[in-house]
């Protein structure tokens, strides 16, 4: 399989599990099964009505998933109003996805399979070498008499 049959094979995979019918589809389906633990301490802080605020502004105006983010928290206000903030946090959880994945495979197809540097894993800064032992091999190069005193090592 050639590198660019496997980036369009991720591609489509990242785009078919994080696109929003599928996902909200799932999460639907999550909601349905779950049964949360027992909690002792349900308060609600500012944090969490922000974050509400602002999921509402994101995905339910802005974002191009808004008809799947208001059916699904409609759907969790009548049928399971207890995992309400579950089901927000797992809608920004999916924004979050989507958005990385976004990102991640526009980096990947910049790839270069057949770049040199890139094509050798041990090298650049996941170098087995440490920079103390690039530092000390350095140092070394020019003078070689050089003379260690117990203050050194």
């Amino acid at each position: 399989m050639g590198y660019r049959q496997l980036m369009e094979g991720y591609k489509y995979i990242v785009d078919f599990i994080y696109s929003p019918r599928h996902f909200y589809t799932r999460v639907i389906t999550f909601l349905k099964n779950y049964s949360p633990p027992k909690r002792i301490d349900n308060t609600i802080q500012f944090c969490d009505i922000k974050a509400f605020f602002h999921s509402i502004w994101s995905l339910g105006i802005w974002g191009e998933e808004r008809f799947y983010y208001w059916k699904t928290l409609l759907w969790t206000l009548l049928r399971r109003p207890s995992l309400f903030s579950v089901c927000v946090r797992l809608a920004i959880y999916g924004y979050h996805f989507r958005k990385v994945f976004e990102g991640g495979t526009k980096s990947l197809t910049r790839f270069n399979p057949t770049d040199e540097r890139e094509s050798r894993p041990n090298e650049g800064i996941f170098s087995p070498r440490s920079s103390k032992q690039k530092g000390r091999e350095e140092r070394g190069k020019g003078n070689e008499a050089t003379s260690y005193t117990s203050a050194d090592s």
